[in-house]
């Protein structure tokens, strides 16, 4: 079973990652898709308050006897009245049709950390001290790929982090905000907000840079992203 796993990082920024995984079935020949997205809530410095998640898996063959490890509370199907059988946390779909949609939550970390700061007219400020200010703010977001492995190639030790498809969303209200620009990133207007969107690959540059391979300063994308705004 191929699967894509998109992680969303809402309130402040959205992030979506992927990768690919493999669950069981009694015919392992059968070609199983899953698309699976965690909607993080984050507090303004960026730590993550409560997760949700929302998956869905196909399967031409239809979905029967499909196992998987879920790390998940309050899983619930979307789109029908049959309930996956749970011993622990496996969890088993015998379901009608190719397709089974369902949500849960849960508070597994995730494996991108992301860090916020403010910084107005020069100087770093907690978040809730902006409440009323006025000035030139920058808002610095980094991402930390926190999974990774140390291999030697061509002799150097080089990190090699899983790769993690990250794209980005902030709002800014046109009544509060004016003048927003990212660098690396689009600023989208609909009159009254104005969203800022950018993508990034985190942990990309740290195994370009410890491979030695590649200018980091020439990427497109990088970990860390700086919002302006007056």
């Amino acid at each position: 079973m191929k699967k894509k796993t998109a992680i969303l990082i809402c309130s402040v920024l959205s992030l979506m990652l992927s990768q690919n995984v493999v669950l069981a079935s009694e015919n392992q020949e059968e070609d199983i898709q899953k698309d699976e997205t965690v909607y993080a809530i984050l507090h303004a410095d960026g730590s993550v308050d409560h997760e949700i998640i929302s998956s869905w898996i196909h399967s031409d063959s239809g979905i029967k006897d499909i196992k998987e490890t879920l790390h998940m509370q309050n899983v619930e199907n979307l789109k029908g009245e049959e309930e996956p059988s749970v011993n622990g946390n496996q969890y088993t779909w015998n379901v009608e049709g190719n397709d089974v949609y369902y949500r849960g939550s849960s508070e597994k970390q995730l494996p991108i950390e992301v860090n916020i700061t403010y910084i107005l007219d020069g100087k770093e400020r907690n978040p809730q001290d902006l409440v009323g200010k006025s000035g030139k703010l920058k808002i610095h977001i980094t991402m930390t790929n926190t999974s990774g492995t140390k291999k030697i190639i061509n002799g150097k030790e080089t990190t090699i982090h899983p790769l993690y498809l990250a794209a980005g969303m902030i709002d800014f209200s046109s009544d509060h905000f004016h003048n927003v620009n990212c660098q690396d990133g689009k600023v989208l207007s609909d009159g009254n907000n104005q969203i800022v969107t950018f993508v990034a690959l985190p942990g990309f540059e740290d195994t370009l840079q410890s491979a030695g391979i590649a200018d980091i300063e020439e990427l497109p994308i990088h970990d860390t992203y700086v919002i302006e705004a007056d």
